[in-house]
């Protein structure tokens, strides 16, 4: 993919991941599959989502099948347990790849809103993280005009309460990736982090004997990391004073 002019590399770059469409739909061997999610990452990133923009759909299609990584790691019969392919690597591989290339763009960020949704916590998790891997790789100029809207419409549906840790520090990181890619947007900021805080009050009973404490404590350390955005002062302002007045405390968090 590095050789030749720009014209070379882009047909270069559209035959392999032709070549690496038809594998991932037909080979289900772990290390196969890994070593073709890290080519097709190389090729996507080398080559730019103009010479992947006409396979990018059969691609992506053919790729977000294996999402969620639920396999359970087996060595190959025969083979010592040094050659199973271990669970997060697969993971993190199908996630480089998701986002190696904006060509993606079009189809991965409502496939991953909609997994959002899921029961699988497992699933949930990663579908934060990817699309938040997604968001930084692509740039917000290739999300869309209205992904700020979907962005809010997913709060509006997802459900927060009784997950885990790992649910909680998955999805803060989406809201860190958010609130740092639309940096320049004071309104697509606030709006989002209000709808997000709203969110935490009304799932919650914020009240010092509260079972859901976790839940507060998530919207705290969500707080914390956006004292480094200016624009959301006025936000974390509200929802300090609208927190206060429930607990009836008078005090801060």
């Amino acid at each position: 993919v590095d050789c030749g002019g720009e014209k070379v590399r882009g047909e270069i770059a559209a035959k392999i991941a032709e070549c690496l469409r038809l594998i991932f739909a037909g080979d289900k061997d772990p290390q196969v599959l890994l070593n073709s999610l890290r080519l097709l990452s190389k090729v996507a990133k080398k080559a730019g989502p103009k010479a992947i923009e006409s396979h990018a759909k059969g691609l992506f299609e053919a790729i977000s099948c294996y999402f969620p990584v639920l396999f359970v790691p087996r060595p190959p019969i025969g083979s010592p347990a040094s050659a199973t392919v271990a669970k997060e690597d697969m993971v993190m591989a199908l996630r480089e790849c998701m986002a190696s290339t904006a060509a993606f763009a079009p189809y991965s960020l409502q496939f991953l809103l909609d997994r959002t949704q899921s029961s699988i916590m497992a699933s949930r998790a990663d579908a934060f993280l990817t699309l938040a891997a997604c968001i930084k790789s692509y740039g917000t100029a290739k999300c869309g005009d209205d992904f700020p809207e979907k962005l809010r419409k997913m709060l509006e549906d997802v459900s927060f309460g009784n997950d885990s840790e790992v649910i909680y520090s998955s999805f803060q990181e989406l809201v860190r990736v958010i609130l740092d890619q639309w940096n320049s947007s004071q309104s697509v900021q606030t709006d989002f982090l209000k709808g997000l805080l709203e969110k935490c009050l009304i799932e919650s009973d914020p009240t010092p004997e509260a079972e859901d404490k976790e839940l507060m404590d998530s919207a705290r350390q969500i707080m914390r990391r956006c004292l480094v955005f200016k624009q959301c002062y006025p936000t974390l302002v509200w929802f300090t004073e609208e927190l206060s007045r429930r607990l009836k405390l008078g005090g801060t968090l």
